[in-house]
């Protein structure tokens, strides 16, 4: 047989207690407000990057529907950086999906990485990359880590051979040339 326990909830009054630790402090001379230190000033540059790129890259593709990864494996010479190797992925859309092809690039050189986000004429349906792409740094790390800028990327694909049997896997070489768009200058 189970016994059932009654719990009777009750309300104390709160005016007649005594907030003990507001007493404890009232003797205590006021503490003087300190400011934060300020912080020392982020030099915010914009990157010029000119130059030009080659490598291989891979294609793949594991559902038609869906769309296609390109990813990319080279290095070369580009303006702000130096000698550069440069890695990164372009997603483009597949029979179902319509817009455009958008990746990361990553350009590294020993002084850091800047991150380039791609983007490309809108699409319709399985047809292949454009050869045009517009970019805007997005990050960094190292000297670049504030850096900001944007510009225009041509990339031209040379088929190679070879599949593989999981997802379909084709690749081949490619050659890229960046173009940074100049910054407009403030007239007053």
């Amino acid at each position: 047989m189970r016994r059932h326990k009654q719990v009777r909830l009750v309300l104390e009054s709160m005016e007649s207690k005594l907030l003990l630790t507001a007493q404890a402090l009232s003797g205590l001379a006021p503490v003087a407000m300190v400011s934060p230190m300020p912080l020392p000033p982020i030099s915010i540059h914009t990157l010029e990057l000119n130059g030009a790129a080659h490598g291989s890259y891979h294609q793949i593709t594991k559902n038609p529907d869906v769309g296609t990864r390109y990813d990319f494996f080279g290095s070369g010479r580009v303006s702000g950086l130096g000698h550069t190797a440069i890695t990164g992925h372009i997603d483009k859309v597949g029979f179902i999906a319509v817009g455009p092809p958008t990746g990361m690039l990553y350009l590294s050189d020993a002084r850091g990485t800047v991150t380039l986000k791609i983007t490309g004429a809108g699409q319709n349906g399985p047809s292949g990359l454009p050869t045009l792409f517009t970019f805007k740094v997005v990050g960094g790390t190292g000297a670049f880590r504030h850096d900001t800028g944007g510009g225009n990327l041509t990339l031209d694909l040379t088929p190679g051979h070879g599949k593989s049997s999981a997802a379909i896997v084709t690749g081949g070489h490619f050659s890229m040339n960046v173009y940074s768009t100049p910054t407009p200058v403030a007239t007053s």
